[in-house]
């Protein structure tokens, strides 16, 4: 039969969420704001203040909803990773490793789900790091 997490489990998620996740000064990469000079640095604090990012617990327990909204002007490229680690596995040796990308238009929201249905027992999602770029082609 399978465990469902523990209240103590959830506070574990939300304490590794909060301490795992990207700042919103972070959004972008230096790679890209450097190459974008002066507006990088702009359109990166714009973007920071208008993608929002939220975790909970999924519907069965046994997952993590994460939610990603772009409120900004334009197009946004979100990635979102994380690392299911079931019982005693490590984040350098998790049960998975999950990467994704979605191009998000204006008022849209996506909402990847980190599930732990594979784990029999105790399980934690870790290492959670999402970021989100301007989808606008340089000029």
């Amino acid at each position: 039969m399978r465990k469902i997490a523990s209240v103590g489990q959830w506070m574990l998620c939300i304490l590794v969420f909060t301490t795992s996740s990207f700042s919103s000064s972070e959004l972008f990469s230096p790679s890209e704001a450097h190459a974008k000079g002066s507006k990088g640095k702009k359109a990166k604090k714009q973007i920071s203040r208008c993608v929002s990012f939220s975790q909970s617990l999924g519907e069965n327990e046994l997952s993590v909803d994460f939610k990603l909204t772009n409120s900004c002007e334009s197009e946004v490229i979100c990635d979102i990773e994380w690392k299911l680690l079931c019982d005693d596995d490590t984040e350098e040796e998790p049960a998975s490793h999950t990467k994704l990308s979605q191009a998000l238009s204006t008022s849209e929201t996506w909402e990847p789900n980190a599930s732990a249905t594979s784990c029999e027992g105790d399980w934690r999602i870790g290492a959670v790091r999402w970021s989100c770029a301007s989808g606008d082609k340089p000029e």
